[in-house]
C-alpha cells in the first residue's frame, strides 16, 4: 500500500508540468484527467465478517429485538398459535430437556442465579441466561418466558435470540407473566406510575393491549383466554402474602372471585375451576375442587398435614400431588409423600415410596413422566435434587450429584418446563 501511493504521488508531480502548442494542451487536458483520478486516496480494505464465536457451554450471546404493545382493538376470531415444531412427535419425553431456574436465598432476599437446560439423556448441564428467572414456555416448546430484573423477553431455545416484551415488567411477583397456550398470547404484570397493570401482547405480531385489572400482584395461570390473578402485596425482597385470587376473562370480564381467608393457595388453579386446601380445627388436611358458580366440590382427604406443589396432568384427568411431613418441635422436613388424585372417581393412588425432597411436581407434556425437584442438606451444603419418574414402570432415575447445583445458601427451582 505505500509503495502504490508514492508511485500515485510521483505520477501527480509530472502532471503539473507543461506541454507546447495545442496538441499539448489537448494531450495535457487528457493526462490530467487519468492522474489525478489515481491521485486519490485508495479505497480502504472491506471490513472482516466477525469469527464465529467459541463455542462455550453456556447458549450464545442472543440477539435482542425489541417489539411494542399496541393498543391495536383484539381480533374477531380466535388466533391460532403458530407453532414451528409439533410436539406430538416427540416419541419419548424422557430423553428430552428440562428448563428450569435456579434461585438462592439469602438473608430473606431472593436471588435468581440464571436459567438451565438439563439434557436427561446424557446429563449434561447448560447455563441458558445468567441471572435471569423462567416464567413459562411457548405452546411449542421452542421458546421460553424469561424475567432479567425489570425487563421482560422471550428466547428462543434453538437460536438463542430473544424479544423484549417490556421494559417495566413488575419483577417482585413470583409469577408476573404467563404464556396461554391455547390463545399463544403472554399476559404480564408491568409497574409505572399509575401502579401495577395487567397486558397482553402476541410475541409474533406484536399485537396487544392493557387490560382491566385491581392492582394484582401475580398472574398464576393462563389458559384458553382465562387468566387466574394473585391479590395481595410483595416486600422489596420479593415475599409476597396472597389475599384472594380473581379470573378474567381475556376481554378483563370478571369470572369470578375468591378471598382466601383461612384457606390455603394451591399452585395448580384451572380457568374453570378454585383449587385449595383447608385445616380444620383438629389439623386435619384436605383438598378442594371447586368448580366456579356451583355450591358441590370435589374434596380429597389427606393423611399428612401440608401440601409442598401440586400439577394437573396434560388431559386434565389427574392431579399429581406432593405432601411434606414435619417434626413438630423443629418445623424441620421429616418425610415427604406422592399421590395422584383422580376427582372423577375420588380415587387417591399413593406412589410415597419415592425418598427424596418433593418440593415441587411437573408432569411431562405426554402424561408418562412426572419429575420432582427438591432440596437437601449433606454436610452444610444445600443440594438441588431432580427425579424422574416414570408412572407406567414406576422405575426412577435421580439426578442428584450436579455441582452446579450446589451452595452454602439455601437452593430451590421455582420453575421447571419440559422441552424436546
Amino acid at each position: 500500500m505505500k509503495s502504490d501511493q508514492t508511485h500515485s504521488t510521483r505520477d501527480c508531480s509530472r502532471a503539473r508540468g507543461g506541454l507546447p502548442g495545442r496538441l499539448g494542451v489537448l494531450f495535457l487536458a487528457l493526462v490530467l484527467a487519468s492522474t489525478l483520478a489515481a491521485c486519490q486516496d485508495p479505497a480502504p480494505p472491506g471490513t472482516p465478517l466477525p469469527s464465529d464465536p467459541t463455542p462455550m457451554d453456556s447458549s450464545p450471546t442472543p440477539e435482542i429485538t425489541a417489539i411494542e404493545a399496541t393498543n391495536t382493538p383484539l381480533p374477531s376470531s380466535t388466533p391460532q398459535p403458530t407453532a414451528t415444531f409439533d410436539i406430538s412427535t416427540v416419541e419419548d419425553w424422557g430423553v428430552g430437556r428440562l428448563i428450569f431456574d435456579l434461585e438462592e436465598h439469602s438473608f430473606g432476599e431472593k436471588i435468581s442465579l440464571g436459567i438451565y437446560a438439563l439434557d436427561l439423556a446424557d446429563e449434561t448441564l447448560t447455563e441458558i441466561i445468567p441471572g435471569a428467572q423462567l416464567l413459562d414456555i411457548s405452546p411449542d416448546r421452542q421458546r421460553i418466558l424469561a424475567a432479567a430484573e425489570e425487563e421482560l423477553r422471550v428466547m428462543d431455545l434453538v437460536s438463542g435470540s430473544y424479544q423484549v416484551l417490556a421494559e417495566n415488567y413488575y419483577a417482585l411477583s413470583p409469577s408476573g407473566a404467563k404464556w396461554d397456550p391455547a390463545e399463544n398470547r403472554v399476559y404480564y404484570l408491568t409497574e409505572g406510575d399509575s401502579g401495577v397493570t395487567l397486558h397482553w401482547v402476541q410475541p409474533d405480531s406484536g399485537e396487544g393491549e392493557q387490560l382491566a385489572s385491581d392492582s394484582p400482584i401475580a398472574v398464576l395461570e393462563a389458559d384458553q383466554g382465562v387468566i387466574v390473578l394473585g391479590k395481595g402485596s410483595c416486600n422489596p425482597f420479593g415475599e409476597c402474602t396472597y389475599s384472594g385470587q380473581e379470573w378474567i376473562s381475556k376481554a378483563g370480564e370478571k369470572i369470578a372471585i375468591y378471598d382466601h381467608g383461612e384457606t390455603i393457595m394451591m399452585p395448580c388453579q384451572k380457568p374453570d375451576q378454585y383449587v385449595y386446601a383447608e385445616k380444620d380445627q383438629d389439623g386435619y388436611l384436605t383438598l378442594h375442587i371447586k368448580p366456579h358458580g356451583q355450591d358441590q366440590e370435589t374434596v380429597f382427604w389427606a393423611t399428612k398435614p401440608e401440601y409442598s406443589d401440586c400439577d394437573w396432568a396434560p388431559d386434565g384427568s389427574r392431579l399429581a400431588v406432593t405432601l411434606v411431613d414435619r417434626f413438630w418441635y423443629s418445623g424441620s422436613i421429616q418425610d415427604y409423600y406422592f399421590q395422584i388424585l383422580v376427582p372423577n372417581t375420588n380415587e387417591v393412588i399413593d406412589r410415597s415410596y419415592l425418598k427424596a425432597p418433593l418440593d415441587h411436581v411437573v408432569w411431562s407434556p405426554d402424561g408418562r413422566y412426572v419429575v420432582f425437584t427438591g432440596t437437601g442438606i449433606y454436610e452444610d451444603i444445600y443440594q438441588v435434587e431432580i427425579n424422574l419418574m416414570e408412572l407406567n414402570s414406576l422405575s426412577v432415575r435421580r439426578y442428584n450429584h450436579l455441582n452446579q447445583l450446589r451452595s452454602g445458601s439455601y437452593l430451590t427451582i421455582p420453575s421447571l418446563f419440559w422441552a424436546p
